[in-house]
C-alpha cells in the first residue's frame, strides 16, 4: 500500500489554506482590536507581594475591566466586576486583580490549595495568559484562588494542547475582603520567553470564575466552546520596553536516599545524587541537561480495568519529559487520552481518540513490564527561532537485565504558517549498544480556519533491521466546532510492519512480543449538538446529544471491528451531569485471544451495551458519582457499576473513594473484577502537601499504596518523603520503599 491518499490530502489542505487565508486573517485580526491594556514601568522593589494592593503605584495603571460571560450566558456582561492592573520593572511583571463580589466573602468557594489545583468546577479562580511571542499559538498561564494557591500552565497549539505539569518560578498572594477578594502576582521575566526586541507587544487575556453562579468570564470575550488558552482570541498588552532575560542559567542538584525492601526481607539502602541544569541559549531557546536522572518522587499511575484486547495507555508524569512537551506533539495536537479500559469513576462508554503516538516518552526509562530502567543522563533543546518551533532530545539509559544500554534521540521541527497553522517533521531514533536500532520519521500538516475548522494530516515511516516493506502509517482529520455543534471525521492507516518502538500504537502495526504484524485502517466520525434552553428550563444549562462511529478493517478492507455509540447528556445549572447512552459493537477474531480471565475463540461477535452515569455538584462538601452499564459482551454478558464519593469540608482536606465492579457471565465460566481507589490530600499551606493513593485490583490481586509528602522550601526547590508499598491479596508484603529526596535551585 503506497498511501496515495496522503499525498492528495496534503495537496487539498494546502489548496484550502491558500483559498481561505485572507478571510481567516481578517476574521482573526479584528476579533479583539478594542481590548488593549498598558503595563506601566515602576521603580524596582516598590511592590510587596502580600495580596494587599495598597501601594500607590497600582493607581498609575489603567485597569482592564468590563469582563464578558462565556458561561452561562455567552456575550452578556459579567455578574460581578473585575479589575486587572499591570506594572513592571526591569526584573518582574506584576499583576494586581480586584475580584469584586456583591456577596462579599460569604459565598466564595475554595476547595483546593494544592499546586496546580483543579480549575474545573469547585473554586473561585482568576487566571491570566500571556502570548509572549504574539504568535497566536503559544503562551504561559498563571492562576490563583482566594486562598492564594498556585496554578501555572504552558499553552501550545492555540489551546489544543496545554501542559499543567509545567512549573515556573513566580509568586502570588491573595486576600479575602468584605468586597470580594484580591491577588498580587510577581512573574520574573526569566520565567517567560519572548522576542529580544526593545518594544514588546504580547497577547493577553484574563479569566475569572464566579463559582456560586457557575459563571466563566473573560476580559477579551471567548465563545463558549473555547477556553482561556485559545490565545488567538486574546487582547493586546503594550507598554513593556527595555526588558531582557539575562543569562537565565539555573542549576538544580538533588540527593535521594531510598530504602528498599526486596524479596525475603532483604533491605537495600541506595543513595543517589544527580543534577539538572537549564540555560537560555537565546531569548527563545532553552537547553536542559540532566545527569543521573531519577524520578522516585513521581506519583503512582491510576489503576485501570482493561476490557479490551489491547494495551493500556498510562500518561507521562515525569517532570523532565513534561516540560515543553507540546513541541513534540505530532499531527492533531489535541486530546491525547485513550480508553484502554475504564478510568476510575468514568462511564464505561468513554471513547478513545488517537490511534497512534509516534513519540511516547514513557518508552524511555520504563520497561514493557513497568520496571524502572536507570537513566544515565541526557539533554533537551526546545523553543522557537523566528517562525520555527524546534525540539531535540537525547537520553541515555543504562543496561537493565537483558536490555543493553540504549540511546533515545528525538528531533522535531515545526514551521508556523498563517494564523494557527503549521507544518513539521519528526525523527525518533532508538539505538542500542549491541547495534540494534529503530527509527520513526515523518511529516505533518495542521491547519485552522475561522477559529473553528481544523484540518490535520501526517505520514510516517519506520526503519527496523530485517523489515523492508509495509512499514508506513498515515492520518487525515477534519473537524468543526462552534457554539452549537461539533463534527469530526478522521482516517488512519497503519501497515502491518509499522514498528514505532518509541511510540504508542494501540492497534495494528508490528507486535514486538509476537514477532508478527497486523495492518489496520480506521475510519471514525463524530457529531454532537449543544443546544441550550437559555432559561426556559431553569435547572438545565445544556443538552448534548451525540453519535460516534468507529469502523476498522484490515489491509483488504475486511471488517474487523465496528462501534456505534449514541449518547444523550445533560449538564445542569449546578454543574451536575447526567448521561445515558448505548453502544453497539462488532468484533471479528481470527485467532485465540484473551480478555481478563476469559479466553475468546475465533469468530464473529456482535453485542450491545447500555450505560448511564450521574455526577453531582462538586462544590458541595459531599459530592459523588455513579455509573452503570449492562449488556452483551462477546458470547456472554457484562454488568458494571461504579460509585465515587468525595468529601471536601474545607480548602485543606480532600478525600475521594472510587469503587468499580464488573460481573462477566459466559457460557463456560463467570467471574467478577473490581477496582477500589482511595485518594487523600491534605494541604498544610500553599507550599506543603500530603497526598495518598491506595488502590486494590482484584484481577491483579494487589493492594498498592503511594504516600507523598512535598515541601516547596523555595520556588522550584522541594523536599519529598515518599512511601510505596505493594501487598498481595492476603496481606503479604511484596515490596516496600521509603524515599527521601531533596532538590535546591540555584539561579544565576
Amino acid at each position: 500500500m503506497k498511501l496515495h491518499w496522503i499525498n492528495y490530502s496534503t495537496i487539498l489542505i494546502f489548496s484550502l489554506s491558500l483559498c481561505t487565508y485572507l478571510r481567516a486573517q481578517i476574521n482573526s485580526n479584528i476579533a479583539h482590536e478594542d481590548k488593549r491594556i498598558l503595563a506601566v514601568f515602576i521603580e524596582e522593589k516598590s511592590i510587596v507581594i502580600d495580596g494587599e494592593l495598597d501601594e500607590s503605584q497600582w493607581n498609575l495603571a489603567k485597569p482592564g475591566k468590563d469582563f464578558v460571560q462565556s458561561e452561562p450566558y455567552s456575550g452578556k456582561p459579567a455578574s460581578e466586576p473585575t479589575e486587572v492592573r499591570l506594572l513592571y520593572d526591569r526584573e518582574n511583571l506584576y499583576v494586581g486583580v480586584h475580584c469584586f463580589d456583591s456577596e462579599g466573602k460569604k459565598k466564595l468557594f475554595v476547595k483546593d490549595l494544592s499546586r496546580d489545583f483543579s480549575g474545573s468546577s469547585s473554586t473561585d479562580m482568576f487566571q491570566i495568559v500571556f502570548d509572549t511571542f504574539d504568535d497566536n499559538r503559544n503562551g504561559f498561564a498563571f492562576g490563583t484562588n482566594p486562598k492564594g494557591a498556585k496554578r501555572d500552565i504552558q499553552v501550545g497549539g492555540d489551546g489544543l494542547s496545554f501542559n499543567l505539569d509545567w512549573d515556573g518560578v513566580w509568586s502570588v498572594k491573595a486576600k479575602i475582603t468584605d468586597q470580594g477578594w484580591q491577588a498580587e502576582f510577581s512573574i520574573p521575566f526569566t520565567t517567560l520567553r519572548f522576542h529580544n526586541s526593545e518594544n514588546q507587544v504580547w497577547g493577553v487575556n484574563f479569566y475569572r470564575t464566579i463559582r456560586r453562579n457557575n459563571e466563566r468570564t473573560y476580559w477579551a470575550p471567548i465563545p463558549r466552546p473555547y477556553y482561556l488558552y485559545r490565545v488567538s482570541m486574546a487582547g493586546t498588552l503594550e507598554g513593556i520596553k527595555g526588558i531582557r532575560q539575562g543569562r537565565n542559567l539555573s542549576i538544580k542538584p538533588y540527593v535521594s536516599t531510598p530504602v528498599l525492601r526486596r524479596e525475603e526481607d532483604d533491605w537495600d539502602f541506595m543513595p543517589e545524587a544527580g543534577i539538572d541544569a537549564k540555560y537560555g541559549v537565546t531569548s527563545g531557546l532553552t537547553l536542559d541537561l540532566t545527569f543521573n536522572t531519577e524520578f522516585s518522587q513521581v506519583e503512582a499511575d491510576d489503576a485501570q480495568i482493561n476490557f479490551t484486547r489491547f494495551s493500556l495507555f498510562f500518561p507521562e508524569k515525569r517532570e523532565f519529559f513534561l516540560e515543553n512537551r507540546e513541541v513534540f506533539e505530532f499531527g492533531n495536537p489535541g486530546f491525547r487520552g485513550f480508553s484502554g479500559g475504564r478510568r476510575i469513576g468514568r462511564s464505561s462508554l468513554y471513547r478513545p481518540r488517537n490511534a497512534l503516538i509516534p513519540f511516547f516518552s514513557r518508552r524511555i526509562g520504563i520497561s514493557e513490564k513497568g520496571e524502572l530502567i536507570p537513566i544515565l543522563g541526557g539533554s533537551r533543546l526546545t523553543g522557537r527561532s523566528g517562525p520555527y518551533r524546534l525540539g531535540f532530545i537525547s537520553m541515555q539509559t543504562d543496561e537493565f537485565q537483558d536490555t543493553p544500554s540504549t540511546n533515545f534521540s528525538v528531533a522535531r521541527l515545526r514551521r508556523d504558517l498563517f494564523k494557527g497553522s503549521d507544518i513539521g517533521v519528526l525523527l525518533v531514533n532508538k539505538h542500542q549498544r549491541n547495534g540494534q536500532f529503530n527509527r520513526t520519521y515523518g511529516t505533518d500538516a495542521n491547519f485552522r480556519f475561522f477559529n473553528r475548522l481544523d484540518l490535520s494530516s501526517y505520514i510516517l515511516n519506520t526503519d527496523t533491521p530485517g523489515i523492508v516493506d509495509k512499514d508506513m502509517a498515515g492520518f487525515l482529520r477534519v473537524a468543526w466546532r462552534d457554539h452549537l455543534l461539533g463534527m469530526e471525521t478522521s482516517y488512519v492507516s497503519i501497515e502491518e510492519n509499522f514498528n514505532a518502538e518509541v511510540g504508542f500504537v494501540k492497534r495494528g502495526g508490528f507486535d514486538r512480543e509476537k514477532g508478527v504484524g497486523e495492518a489496520m485502517r480506521k475510519s471514525s466520525g463524530e457529531f454532537f449538538l449543544t443546544p441550550r434552553p437559555e432559561g426556559r428550563i431553569p435547572w438545565v444549562r445544556e443538552f448534548r446529544p451525540s453519535i460516534t462511529v468507529d469502523y476498522i478493517t484490515d489491509e483488504h478492507n475486511m471488517l474487523e471491528s465496528r462501534e456505534v455509540h449514541g449518547r444523550f447528556s445533560v449538564q445542569f445549572n449546578d454543574n451536575s451531569f447526567f448521561s445515558l447512552g448505548r453502544r453497539s459493537t462488532f468484533e471479528r477474531l481470527v485467532e485465540v485471544d484473551e480478555i481478563l480471565d476469559k479466553t475468546l475463540t475465533p469468530g464473529d461477535y456482535q453485542f450491545s451495551e447500555t450505560a448511564a452515569s450521574f455526577t453531582t455538584d462538586r462544590r458541595r462538601t459531599l459530592s459523588g458519582s455513579v455509573n452503570w452499564s449492562d449488556g452483551d459482551f462477546y458470547d456472554g454478558k457484562r454488568t458494571s457499576h461504579g460509585v465515587g464519593l468525595g468529601l471536601s469540608p474545607n480548602a485543606q482536606f480532600r478525600l475521594n473513594v472510587f469503587w468499580d465492579h464488573a460481573y462477566l457471565d459466559f457460557p463456560t465460566t463467570n467471574f467478577s473484577t473490581e477496582l477500589v481507589s482511595t485518594q487523600i490530600a491534605y494541604s498544610f499551606t500553599t507550599n506543603m502537601f500530603l497526598n495518598g493513593l491506595i488502590q486494590y485490583s482484584s484481577h491483579r490481586g494487589l493492594v498498592s499504596s503511594n504516600f507523598r509528602f512535598n515541601l516547596i522550601h523555595k520556588p522550584m526547590s522541594d523536599f519529598f518523603l515518599v512511601y510505596n508499598e505493594q501487598r498481595s491479596r492476603n496481606g503479604d508484603v511484596i515490596d516496600r520503599a521509603l524515599i527521601a529526596k531533596l532538590t535546591y535551585l540555584f539561579s544565576f
